[in-house]
């Protein structure tokens, strides 16, 4: 996030079958997104520090080798218009860094984009 100091642990787990990635780890703000298979799709579940947890999966025809992008399927513990990651975007560089985008909906609607941007 532009501006602010943050971590971000990326670590496979569950004997291979999932990725986590935890956003500010250790802190009242820890949330934690988990990709994995799903048959033949790669999913997203985003443990919220709000209490939602909204599923994702990836979008193929919106993506490309280096950009996957994720798109809202349903959530737990959310209505639709309860505020919540609606969307995502992971590009990966071939020069170590990584970004992220995550859009935020509320009332339907997309409401702001948080964006991470990483060096190893």
């Amino acid at each position: 996030m532009q501006g602010q100091a943050y971590t971000l642990d990326y670590r496979v787990a569950s004997g291979g079958s999932v990725v986590m990635a935890t956003l500010f780890p250790n802190t009242d703000h820890e949330m934690i997104t988990m990709f994995h298979m799903d048959g033949d799709d790669l999913v997203a579940t985003h443990y919220c520090s709000g209490g939602n947890q909204p599923h994702m999966r990836f979008d193929a025809a919106a993506s490309t080798a280096d950009e996957l992008r994720f798109a809202f399927v349903d959530g737990s513990n959310m209505k639709p218009s309860d505020p919540h990651i609606h969307e995502g975007l992971v590009r990966i560089g071939g020069d170590g860094k990584l970004h992220e985008e995550w859009a935020g909906f509320a009332g339907g609607q997309k409401a702001d984009v948080k964006v991470f941007d990483l060096t190893r």
